[in-house]
């Protein structure tokens, strides 16, 4: 229990006054430090480990996506805390487990904008976003409990462009799969290439078909669901030599 309270106080010390915290947190000039020589190394190290410590994402593929909310109670959608931030109003995030309904009493833009939902409700919304092209991550309130299930795209996701823009890697970490593309399967459509948020595909000149290039390759999946030969698969990232520790 007193886990428990410790991470209600957290929660709340991040997210009470989320709008100006988030607004001065990830103030442009504020972290431009971020990008200095030598100190910047110095400052991403130490932001990194303190995010691992208490708040943290990782990329997951819909198949776990669907295995989590099997596992949660409750379940509560609600409009996106980042895209609230650029005056987007999109119930693209779920709320699961015990902080559930603190996340929704939390923040003054969601109340009266929220609603439970089943596991079955929740996997259909999830499958929808999908193929709408969103990445499935998780998002942790003193590690490792998981307390969100997120849709994310860039810009608009704040722990994704941490990483992208001040490469804070600590703060939203890569999936557990790398994709691998089948050539006797693919034909080359491209579409998993429009689908890839992060740059990690490309049709080859030579052959004409899909190439991933696993170390921009986050493991989300949305390539795979989105194949319709079943030409790409995810293969867990420990057994790629190149990118095992790559996170």
């Amino acid at each position: 229990m007193e886990k428990d309270s410790d991470r209600r106080r957290l929660y709340l010390e991040i997210f009470g006054d989320f709008d100006n915290t988030t607004k001065e947190t990830y103030d442009r000039k504020k972290l431009g430090w971020l990008r200095m020589p030598v100190l910047g190394d110095v400052f991403r190290w130490w932001i990194g480990a303190k995010l691992e410590r208490e708040h943290c994402g990782q990329v997951i593929p819909l198949e776990e996506a669907y295995t989590i909310l099997d596992m949660v109670n409750p379940i509560v959608r609600v409009p996106c805390v980042c895209k609230q931030m650029a005056g987007i109003k999109e119930k693209v995030c779920l709320g699961i487990g015990m902080i559930a309904r603190e996340y929704v009493d939390t923040f003054k833009f969601s109340r009266g904008e929220w609603e439970q939902l089943t596991p079955d409700e929740a996997k259909e919304h999830v499958h929808n976003w999908d193929e709408d092209g969103l990445v499935h991550t998780v998002w942790t309130i003193k590690s490792p409990y998981i307390f969100a299930l997120c849709q994310c795209e860039y810009p608009w996701c704040l722990g994704w462009r941490v990483r992208a823009d001040y490469r804070v890697k600590k703060n939203l970490r890569k999936g557990e799969y790398v994709a691998q593309v089948d050539v006797n399967k693919c034909i080359g459509c491209g579409e998993c290439v429009k689908r890839c948020q992060f740059k990690a595909r490309y049709i080859s000149t030579k052959t004409g078909r899909a190439i991933v290039d696993v170390t921009r390759c986050y493991g989300c999946g949305l390539c795979k669901t989105s194949c319709e030969r079943h030409a790409t698969s995810l293969i867990p990232r420990l057994q790629i030599p190149l990118v095992r520790a790559d996170w």
